[in-house]
């Protein structure tokens, strides 16, 4: 049970790294009617991370049918296939930006800074929508049923740990801005300009570590 929830602390702290995704929320929290596109943006964000943990819950279960047929086998066979393939594609995602992705990740901020005021709370539900980490909640699903937790609300609790967890970024800014809105204007303007000077550089770094890890855990499952 501890190992477990260590594992799903940490998932959601690597989720919620994400430095692009902060620096949006960021930009909007200080253009015009803030508040309101950083609300649409948290809602399409929570909405992206639900619909990606559904559809993790019914590979699990095909996980679990599989186990079942080959003796315990397959299932985790399987979820150690998603690991690695998710593995290799952060890894490979982390290089890229790394490299020629610096380029495109700064050239994206640029352009929201420039017209963060025009943005409306639906494109900000879009956005929402779009930068949010689909592959680690396949990942925090495969760790709850490897554990093999006998009571679902345990399971249950855990996983809501890691959403909220995932969401943090999100969350903080927002809750400032509500709370201390004079003080958080100055937090807030300090947070984009490192954001914006080192944000490529922490999420390359983010991907390639979480690649890794998650890379090897799940080659030594698929392969050990």
């Amino acid at each position: 049970m501890t190992a477990v929830a260590i594992a799903m602390i940490t998932l959601g702290i690597a989720t919620a790294i994400n430095p692009l995704g902060v620096t949006i929320i960021v930009l909007l929290l200080m253009s015009n009617s803030g508040l309101r596109k950083a609300n649409a943006f948290l809602v399409g964000s929570i909405l992206a991370l639900v619909g990606a943990s559904l559809v993790a819950i019914l590979l699990t279960v095909l996980a679990i049918k599989a186990s079942a047929a080959t003796a315990g086998a397959g299932g985790g066979k399987l979820i150690s296939a998603f690991e690695l393939a998710i593995g290799v594609s952060m890894f490979g995602l982390g290089i890229w930006t790394m490299t020629a992705g610096s380029t495109g990740t700064n050239a994206t901020v640029s352009k929201l800074m420039k017209d963060s005021d025009t943005v409306r709370p639906w494109m900000a539900f879009g956005m929402g929508l779009m930068f949010v980490s689909y592959t680690i909640p396949f990942v925090a699903i495969g760790e709850l049923w490897r554990a093999q937790i006998a009571s679902p609300l345990e399971s249950l609790i855990l996983y809501l740990i890691y959403l909220l967890l995932s969401l943090g970024t999100i969350l903080i800014p927002i809750v400032m801005r509500i709370a201390r809105p004079e003080r958080s204007a100055k937090l807030l303007n300090e947070s984009r300009e490192w954001l914006t000077a080192h944000g490529a550089v922490v999420t390359a770094v983010v991907f390639i570590v979480l690649g890794l890890a998650f890379g090897l855990r799940g080659g030594s499952g698929l392969f050990g």
